[in-house]
């Protein structure tokens, strides 16, 4: 059952609103509308903040939003680091992060799968020992030709970028929501792909 939303970032104000930050950003965002707080947990080496698997005005089972406060590369210590303190399992996780291989807007949850590419999945998956690490991969956009991927990753959203990632980040937050009190699969079914085209099809 999913209980530990874990999203990946760097750590730092120079990298506030860049897109690799967008873990980070999501779970601020669902804490602020849970009225959760943050906390330095040195233990784990994360940002913590506890919540419950229910609805925002429910109650439910408690659950944790993780921040790693390491760098990207080293997430997944502060997620094994969290799991062994609490004796939980890898079943209990859902990763929140940045996909450039994903427009803008899109989000996509995946029960398992290879890192991509991505440094941060696949330090988790190290640490954890297996890929079968349960992810939400949030769309920000290919990086323009010419441009190194690092450098794409690292700036900051434009601003006629914002409307859409603020979209997104909505959606994002919807389907923690719903994975938290539907399950996953439902959450997937939900929340994967477009969602012109799945208002369309509602209609």
């Amino acid at each position: 059952m999913l209980s530990v939303v874990v999203g990946l970032g760097n750590p730092g104000v120079e990298y506030d609103g860049t897109r690799h930050n967008v873990g980070f950003d999501v779970l601020d965002s669902l804490a602020g509308r849970r009225g959760a707080h943050w906390r330095l947990e040195k233990k784990w080496n994360a940002m913590a903040a506890q919540t419950n698997t229910g609805w925002a005005e429910g109650p439910g089972l408690r659950a944790w939003l993780i921040k790693p406060a390491t760098y990207m590369n080293l997430s997944g210590d502060a997620v094994r680091s969290f799991l062994d303190w609490h004796h939980q399992g890898i079943d209990s996780i859902l990763v929140v992060l940045d996909d450039v291989s994903l427009p803008l807007g899109q989000i996509r949850i995946r029960p398992g799968g290879g890192s991509g590419g991505h440094r941060g999945l696949a330090s988790v998956i190290e640490r954890l020992g297996t890929n079968q690490v349960a992810r939400m991969r949030c769309g920000v956009g290919a990086q323009m030709p010419g441009r190194e991927l690092s450098e794409h990753v690292l700036d900051k959203f434009r601003l006629d970028e914002l409307p859409q990632l603020e979209r997104m980040m909505d959606r994002a937050v919807g389907a923690i929501e719903c994975a938290f009190g539907n399950g996953l699969p439902t959450a997937m079914n939900e929340f994967n792909g477009d969602q012109k085209d799945k208002q369309q099809q509602r209609e």
